[in-house]
């Protein structure tokens, strides 16, 4: 199983760190490759399992033979993986989408990618080069596994192993359901159908559901007809299952969310601000913006340019008995850099903008210079983080 996943433009370094990933074995293309940790517990699992159906499938091989091949199927599997997921980072790569990092799993893999600006017939080509690498592989290992003659039984069963490690990723890649590969084609085929890349996204993510719904079923009709290879796999079919099942999920939340996504608009979303100035007490700031309906309170210089927001969150931690006492700029937070949006921002760019300069309240305004700040435009509100939260969240209902 491989999946691919946009990497966070925020947190963008020249050096990618190991945190989260696990080991780094080094770099291909540029690309740095990492191998999880849980790789080696799952590959000593495997390594007994599958040594038992190859003495059920092969008797003539002693027990040292038997778990070599064992061995030797797991490296395959993991190299298989690999390969698959360098198939999408050249791809990418080919699109001139930078490739941020390969991690390794020993049922999967995970290839970051900037993915801006994608589109469905990218998406489509990048998503089907990884199972192609390894159908490629298979049919080529098989070939040569039937060239080899049968007196070479061991070196026959590795070039096997080799085959069939690839048609497996290959194939199962291809199943038409998000997080696979072939979910990812899927999406992109009803994306450019509909034009609409988050209902796509469900649908993806609900078929999804169906395949693993299925693996499940195809694992138990063998166990209950006795299907050895089912009765020895039957733990991994299930962590596969469940794997493509979160996947699945996480991929109809995501659609679900992205379908909010155009209801975000700074402009219309900012609440009225009340201009005041620094050395204004806070009861009286607050006062005078309840009178005039204006939630939102900026503190201002002396040739009325914004300076700073008041938070919601200080006001509240302020007792009241000493709101009288001190000046409104002792409850608010300049205005740093990421602090000032234009009131043309929304959607996706909207949400980039505030995760790239989290706060809980943002000013608004009708013009930005370019440095970010108030470009002689007029202070259109105040932006609340609790107020984009609300429209994203699925069970509010927004006008």
């Amino acid at each position: 199983m491989a999946t691919q996943q946009p990497y966070d433009a925020s947190n963008r370094r020249d050096e990618i760190s190991s945190a989260g990933r696990g080991w780094r074995v080094g770099r291909v293309f540029g690309i740095p490759v990492f191998v999880s940790p849980m790789w080696f517990v799952i590959a000593a699992i495997l390594v007994y399992s599958y040594g038992s159906w190859v003495r059920y499938t092969s008797p003539t091989l002693n027990t040292v033979q038997t778990y070599l091949v064992s061995f030797v199927f797991v490296l395959l599997l993991l190299g298989s993986v690999f390969l698959h997921e360098l198939g999408h980072a050249l791809a990418s790569k080919a699109y001139g989408i930078r490739v941020y990092a390969m991690t390794l799993w020993m049922l999967g893999g995970l290839t970051e990618t900037d993915a801006e600006d994608r589109r469905p017939g990218v998406d489509f080509v990048i998503a089907l080069a990884g199972p192609a690498v390894n159908l490629v592989l298979g049919v080529i290992g098989g070939v040569a596994a039937f060239l080899i003659s049968p007196q070479l039984a061991l070196t026959q069963a590795f070039i096997l192993q080799l085959a069939w490690a690839n048609l497996y990723v290959g194939v199962f890649n291809l199943l038409p359901g998000l997080p696979l590969d072939g979910g990812t084609m899927l999406r992109a085929v009803v994306w450019k159908v509909t034009s609409n890349r988050f209902l796509s996204t469900r649908v993806a993510g609900w078929v999804g559901r169906v395949v693993a719904i299925a693996v499940v079923g195809v694992a138990l009709f063998g166990v209950t007809n006795g299907a050895t290879a089912f009765s020895f796999g039957l733990l991994f079919t299930l962590t596969i299952a469940w794997f493509l099942w979160n996947g699945a999920t996480q991929a109809i939340r995501a659609g679900t969310l992205g379908d909010r996504f155009g209801l975000l608009h700074a402009g219309r979303m900012a609440a009225p601000a009340l201009l005041v100035p620094a050395d204004l007490p806070l009861a009286e700031a607050l006062r005078r913006a309840a009178e005039a309906g204006r939630p939102g309170i900026v503190v201002v210089d002396s040739e009325n340019r914004p300076e700073s927001i008041v938070s919601g969150e200080a006001v509240a931690a302020t007792p009241e008995d000493r709101r009288p006492w001190m000046p409104v700029s002792s409850a608010a937070r300049s205005l740093a850099p990421g602090l000032v949006l234009p009131a043309t921002l929304a959607g996706e760019d909207m949400i980039r903008a505030v995760q790239a300069a989290p706060a809980t309240e943002y000013l608004v305004v009708s013009e930005l210079s370019p440095s970010g700040q108030v470009a002689g435009g007029q202070v259109v509100g105040v932006l609340a983080a609790r107020s984009i939260a609300d429209v994203l969240d699925p069970h509010q209902t927004v006008k």
